[in-house]
């Protein structure tokens, strides 16, 4: 960006180099730091592992000394899920955290209610302190919890995480010394604050997924009854342990449509045919058939309900 002679130093020029040096480092971590923020959002398929690798690349590249993540709970508390830095008693007094009775700039921010901090919030909603005990004594809403206040941090940015509309969580970074946030690492926090909010609501629907699916599985292996789960084209994707214990087909055999072995050769025609139709009509349905247990060669007249 620019040059020095020799010979040819002057009160102006010098401050000017190193402030284009100064500048230009700050934008080359900015860049590393959105490129490593980025590739995190792609890579891990596990929001745990990704919440404390997005901390730790945000600790490492911005200097501050505390970094955290909080995620907003169905019933209103915001606790951290991925942080460093922060002391045991910071974290112990602020898990509870609640948007329904904590009044609290954290709070503010994923609600949106930034009405009293209007001079130190961006343009996408974030709250940024550079000399949290000077602006306090300014700051409107007076009943704010203010624990970074008490625990010494000066430097202070709550970034909402958004999908959509709606604010999923806040990356927050803190540090005792003041301005520590350069503006090129605030602008790419801000930026890529989206990209993570979107990994995250991501994440969380694939883990309700997965939970769902693990208690259907503990509640049709707990059953009495004989459960068959198939897939559309009537195929057996995955262990079905009643039906196993039933028929004494073991899953190799089961798999597929070879479970349709167990049932009757004059009955299969007919349950395909009534299977076709509640598919197509999305009913349920209703048929006899005779199933036999392969170790003893027995048939069962059973009603099979889908």
């Amino acid at each position: 960006e620019d040059f020095l002679v020799k010979g040819e130093l002057s009160e102006e020029l010098v401050p000017r180099v190193l402030r284009y040096a100064i500048e230009r480092k700050r934008v080359e971590a900015a860049l590393q730091l959105s490129k490593q923020l980025l590739e995190c959002t792609i890579r891990h398929d596990d929001l745990e592992r990704l919440l404390q690798e997005v901390v730790t690349v945000t600790r490492d590249r911005t200097g501050c000394e505390a970094v955290g993540v909080r995620l907003r709970r169905p019933d209103g508390t915001i606790p951290y899920v991925a942080m460093t830095g922060f002391t045991d008693e910071f974290l112990a007094v602020e898990s509870g955290l609640s948007l329904h009775r904590d009044a609290c700039h954290c709070t503010a921010v994923v609600k949106r209610e930034l009405d009293g901090l209007r001079e130190h919030a961006t343009t996408i909603g974030s709250v940024v302190l550079d000399h949290l005990s000077l602006a306090a004594a300014t700051m409107e809403g007076g009943a704010c919890r203010q624990q970074c206040q008490r625990h010494g941090y000066e430097t202070v940015a709550l970034i909402p995480m958004q999908h959509g509309t709606r604010v999923v969580g806040l990356l927050h970074v803190a540090d005792k010394q003041p301005a520590r946030l350069a503006s090129p690492l605030l602008s790419t926090l801000e930026s890529t604050a989206n990209h993570l909010g979107a990994a995250v609501a991501r994440l969380q629907s694939q883990q309700g997924i997965r939970k769902r699916e693990e208690r259907y599985r503990s509640l049709v292996e707990a059953l009495s009854s004989v459960v068959l789960s198939l897939d559309a084209e009537r195929s057996l994707v995955e262990p079905q342990p009643s039906w196993e214990r039933f028929t004494g087909q073991h899953f190799t055999e089961a798999r597929g449509v070879g479970w349709q072995d167990a049932i009757s050769m004059e009955d299969r025609d007919g349950l395909a045919a009534v299977w076709a139709n509640a598919h197509q009509e999305r009913s349920l349905f209703l048929e006899e058939v005779h199933i036999r247990h392969a170790p003893s060669g027995e048939e069962r007249q059973c009603e099979l309900r889908g």
